[in-house]
């Protein structure tokens, strides 16, 4: 895949294409540039050897001595100096000789007899450097300006580019806001004709994923109220139609055993024996299915009732308390979300973490600017196996979390054991 940017790309064919129009220049320029030079070169030459022409004719052999040398031609006469040449303006070893070999062109010099009684030849050379120099400066100069053009052109394009891609990148953060749950980002107006029907699409999928989601946390949180309810009427059975109804065996047992029926001790003892049996299957069921001590205590106490009870059942590990003294007072679907996530936070902790300390905190907090519950359980254990997965214990909490409009999470700590977090309103 691909990691170039938009951006990078459109300015990477941008300068392509300046390059090869550059390149493409350039080859024209020399081609022109060596047919001007010849033109330019041939003209000097052939006026030069006019005007000795003329002279020659008027009879003024002598005189071609007092003559300037003329540009591009350089005059050879049989006796004597040769005409003044004309002040150097161009620097001809500025060029380099690979670009004099192709724009010099080679020209054959002219031999002028002078009229009979004149000793020697007149020899006239074309001289082209000094106009392949010019040619070459000339060229220099608009390779310079032609490349700060190109630099401008470029930083401009990429400001533009810039400010073009601006709400696309606004979009792209929606939408990664989006995908992190976070359904009240919106794109708002966007400025671009093009990408303004994409903005409200956006904002319209979050507006029905928002409601959605709160469709399906209401529901969510009904079936939940309903399971509660059905729990605790359970919980209720259990307690009011078995509770007395193994008070009433146990009485019962009681009094045949006032009857002096020595015979039938065994099969009291035995009656006897299976009642405690079913009162204590009937209290872990009674406590599985909904804790009694939340229609009795305040959260903090059931919460320290309940570590309580996880002290004495397992001595060798060290398990720390803190409750906030202004902890907030919730619903019962919050009491019992927290009772629920600290049993399962231990049990995990000391059945596949291996924990030998185990702290709890439970404080107050904010969540979405409304007041909260915080419960955070760390252990020294292992941490998470590696491709680890929720079980159904922590995959319910935070199922009940999100009903409430709360927050769940378990993630490794950083020196090692496995961090809990539980976050719900108050209002819910």
């Amino acid at each position: 895949m691909s990691t170039v940017t938009l951006k990078g790309r459109i300015l990477l064919w941008v300068g392509v294409v300046n390059a090869l129009v550059f390149i493409a220049a350039g080859a024209v320029l020399l081609l022109n540039a060596k047919f001007a030079v010849r033109t330019e070169v041939l003209a000097a030459r052939d006026s030069a050897v006019a005007l000795i022409q003329s002279s020659l004719a008027a009879g003024a052999q002598t005189g071609l001595a007092g003559l300037a040398q003329p540009r591009h031609v350089r005059i050879l006469l049989p006796d004597g100096p040769a005409p003044d040449a004309a002040p150097a303006t161009i620097d001809t070893d500025a060029a380099p000789d690979w670009f004099l070999r192709w724009v010099a062109p080679e020209i054959a010099p002219v031999e002028i007899i002078p009229p009979q009684g004149a000793a020697g030849r007149i020899l006239v050379l074309a001289e082209p450097h000094d106009e392949a120099a010019e040619v070459w400066e000339d060229m220099t100069a608009l390779c310079v300006v032609w490349g700060l053009a190109a630099l401008v052109q470029m930083a401009l394009l990429a400001l533009i580019v810039g400010q073009a891609l601006r709400p696309l990148q606004r979009l792209n953060s929606v939408l990664g806001a989006l995908e992190a749950g976070d359904l009240s980002a919106r794109a708002g107006g966007v400025g671009t004709a093009e990408l303004a029907p994409m903005a409200r699409r956006i904002d319209a999928l979050a507006e029905t994923l928002a409601m959605e989601q709160q469709s399906r946390r209401q529901i969510a949180r009904r079936l939940l109220d309903a399971r509660d309810s059905e729990r605790r009427q359970i919980a209720r059975d259990l307690h009011d139609e078995l509770g007395p109804r193994l008070f009433g065996l146990t009485v019962a047992a009681d009094a045949i055993a006032r009857a002096d029926l020595p015979e039938q001790k065994p099969h009291l003892d035995t009656i006897l024996s299976h009642v405690d049996s079913i009162r204590s299957i009937n209290r872990r069921v009674m406590a599985a299915v909904r804790p009694v001590t939340l229609d009795r205590m305040a959260l903090p106490d059931v919460v320290r009732d309940l570590v309580g009870d996880l002290v004495d059942l397992h001595r060798n590990v060290q398990i720390d308390l803190s409750v906030a003294p202004d902890l907030p007072q919730g619903g019962e679907s919050i009491a019992l979300t927290i009772y629920r996530a600290i049993q399962e936070g231990v049990t995990n902790a000391l059945r596949h973490g291996g924990a030998g300390h185990v702290q709890i905190c439970l404080q107050r907090a904010l969540h979405d600017q409304k007041e909260a519950i915080r419960l955070v359980l760390r252990d020294d254990g292992r941490g998470l196996a590696q491709g680890w997965r929720k079980g159904s214990g922590l995959m319910g909490m935070g199922e009940r979390a999100e009903a409430i409009g709360g927050q769940f999470g378990v993630t490794d700590r950083p020196g090692g054991g496995v961090e809990l977090g539980l976050l719900l309103p108050v209002a819910a």
